[in-house]
């Protein structure tokens, strides 16, 4: 396997558990909101798949309507930025 497909495999698993940790979601979660099962969120993660383009499309779907947004650095780093809302206490 070549290092740019290793890489983008890595790349992919940190964007989506650095946007799970920000959300407070589970792979459970996330699964849930795609159409998906927490194993295959988890194989994605670790970069044991190759994930499928509808997959990575719907799991970018349900961050942005989350209020995440990637924005790619280079050299295979990406910054993550999160409405403040996300931050603020919950009303009782």
């Amino acid at each position: 396997m070549s290092a740019s497909i290793n890489s983008h495999k890595a790349s992919l698993g940190a964007r989506i558990r650095a946007a799970r940790g920000v959300l407070g979601w589970s792979q459970a979660d996330l699964a849930q909101r795609i159409g998906s099962t927490q194993r295959s969120v988890n194989r994605i993660e670790q970069g044991a798949v190759d994930a499928r383009s509808s997959t990575v499309s719907a799991i970018d779907q349900a961050f942005r309507d989350a209020g995440i947004i990637f924005e790619d650095l280079g050299e295979g780093g990406f910054k993550l930025t999160a409405p403040s809302s996300l931050f603020l206490p919950k009303a009782p």
